[in-house]
């Protein structure tokens, strides 16, 4: 004859199960604990949270599905406020052919006063942040200029186009031309990040924990000077259940240790022009939903 469930046996059983489910999923980081400042106004962002900066640290780019509905928001980092772009007529008839922009994804102009996002079907879509009335355009036939653009800001590729919207890929090929890290496995299972000119100094090494797997580093961003690398390494808990994504930042320049910012995080991260503000956008699994949003925090703070 069979315990019943809720038998004191089997409910300890339970319960362990329970208590192994939420220490391999619980371990969001509350970014106001490491003096991470919240971008008022950015609460909103839902769906695939990317966000773009242009290149003199002014403006930060976003967009999003809400109702389903297209939103882009231009948001001024220097007033901390943000604002709704229109759609211009023409924008609206290519989004209703159902030719919308890649969300999350676009970059900026070298002088910073146009964002490009690239659109299904070849289209590109702009908006000029200099314009009396702000509002996101689309040219359906973009000319050879462009199309460094659209390749640059969609990923598939990059040019010469270097301002805002760092691919991943672009960043991989930056650290191995600059000399600055290489990423390696180590034994156990280890990750390790390596000095490129100096394969005995270990500057980082993550190793999987008693109750999670470390699936690898995800996404990568070297701070403008070279001297800061921020990275995120996605983690399995128990039973394979997704645990939250850690962001790291490390001082390349010394033996400091990498320091964890926040959990749960959705790269890439940005930087500002001269390196000194690390901008990323945190989930609110875990802690408040007032806190989610756009964080950034300040490297000379960080490792001061």
């Amino acid at each position: 004859m069979h315990a019943p469930f809720w038998s004191p046996k089997n409910l300890y059983v339970f319960l362990i199960f329970c208590f192994l489910i939420i220490l391999g999923c619980s371990t969001n980081i509350d970014p106001t604990t490491t003096d991470g400042e919240k971008l008022p106004g950015t609460e909103d962002v839902s769906g695939n949270p990317s966000f773009t900066m242009s290149p003199d640290g002014h403006w930060i780019f976003y967009s999003y599905i809400f109702s389903n509905k297209p939103v882009f928001v231009l948001y001024d980092v220097m007033g901390q406020s943000r604002k709704e772009i229109s759609l211009s007529p023409k924008a609206k008839e290519v989004i209703a052919r159902k030719s919308p922009p890649l969300y999350g994804r676009g970059c900026w102009n070298p002088e910073g006063n146009r964002m490009y996002i690239p659109g299904a079907y070849s289209s590109l879509f702009f908006v000029d942040v200099e314009s009396e009335y702000i509002s996101l355009q689309v040219d359906t036939n973009p000319d050879e200029k462009e199309n460094d653009y659209y390749f640059e800001c969609s990923g598939l590729g990059y040019s010469k186009v270097r301002q805002g919207g760092l691919t991943h890929t672009f960043e991989k090929d930056r650290l191995r031309r600059e000399q600055k890290v290489r990423i390696q496995e180590g034994p156990g299972r280890e990750i390790l990040l390596v000095d490129a000119k100096d394969p005995n100094r270990v500057l980082a090494r993550h190793k999987d924990g008693i109750l999670s797997d470390i699936i690898g580093i995800n996404t990568i961003s070297l701070s403008p000077d070279g001297r800061y690398l921020a990275y995120d390494m996605p983690i399995n808990g128990v039973l394979g259940f997704s645990g939250p994504t850690p962001l790291y930042v490390l001082d390349l320049e010394s033996d400091a240790k990498p320091v964890l910012l926040a959990a749960t995080f959705y790269g890439p991260a940005r930087w500002s022009p001269d390196g000194q503000w690390i901008y990323a956008w945190i989930d609110a699994g875990g802690v408040e939903e007032e806190k989610k949003g756009i964080y950034r925090w300040n490297t000379k703070e960080i490792f001061e």
